[in-house]
């Protein structure tokens, strides 16, 4: 059902404090926003307790790297064929999958938040926020602007149908890859903002990410590859800081 015109408001991220207790196999969102209009999250804080050991420190398993261990739907927030919402001032405690997913919604607004850090940095995990569209429900006209990412394996995706979305003044700090952190004679930096592509095998009607700007961030890496193939044309990248040697990447 659908849920609109809905401001859940803390009075500061030490004052107001959502722990989310979540079962063993962490498959739960957060915060699900579906369907919905003008729904907003501010000045809060979100964490998660943890209920395993296990999952708390990564760095102490013995785990194949290759193969997803948490399941795809684990979000601090999950935004899903919405309009017009926003997330601000919002302090976020360690993510597994990511900590906030927007697809297939348009004009989203997250600003001012911190998000701090991520259990796992495997492949597919460990994002800060995660844009994604299909041909028949894109994702558009979205802002990320003015927050800190800080320890993670990208801080900003976007994937697939995503356009006319703007990430700008952004600051990404302390990136980690896992295949670096089990290799220590491996030097590659993790790629802060990044854009995926569209879906392999996919039809032509997926151009990928497209029309996006992204301006005036300070990021380690910003690139443009080819893991989902290729990505779309005009995108544009205006003033950025890229701190690493060979900061700026772009394939096809």
């Amino acid at each position: 059902k659908e849920k609109n015109n809905i401001i859940i408001k803390g009075d500061g991220i030490n004052k107001t404090k959502f722990i989310f207790d979540y079962p063993d196999n962490y498959s739960s969102n957060g915060f699900l926003i579906q369907l919905s209009h003008r729904i907003g999250i501010e000045d809060i804080s979100v964490t998660r307790k943890e209920n395993d050991i296990t999952w708390a420190l990564e760095e102490l398993l013995e785990i194949d790297i290759s193969k997803p261990v948490v399941p795809q739907n684990n979000h601090h927030i999950a935004i899903s064929h919405s309009d017009n919402c926003w997330v601000m001032g919002v302090f976020f405690g360690k993510t597994y999958k990511s900590h906030i997913t927007i697809s297939f919604s348009n004009n989203i607004t997250i600003k001012n938040n911190y998000f701090g850090g991520a259990h796992f940095v495997r492949s597919g995990e460990g994002y800060g926020v995660h844009i994604f569209g299909y041909p028949s429900s894109p994702c558009t006209s979205n802002r990320i602007e003015d927050n800190i990412f800080d320890g993670l394996r990208h801080s900003v995706v976007l994937q697939c149908e995503t356009f006319y979305n703007v990430i700008s003044y952004n600051y990404c700090v302390g990136g980690r890859w896992l295949e670096n952190e089990r290799n220590p004679a491996a030097s590659n930096t993790p790629i802060d903002i990044i854009f995926h592509g569209r879906e392999l095998n996919n039809t032509l009607s997926d151009l990928g990410p497209r029309v996006n700007l992204v301006e005036g961030n300070n990021a380690e890496r910003i690139a443009m590859d080819h893991s989902h193939d290729n990505n779309g044309p005009y995108n544009t990248f205006f003033r950025n800081t890229a701190r690493a040697k060979c900061g700026l990447q772009f394939n096809d």
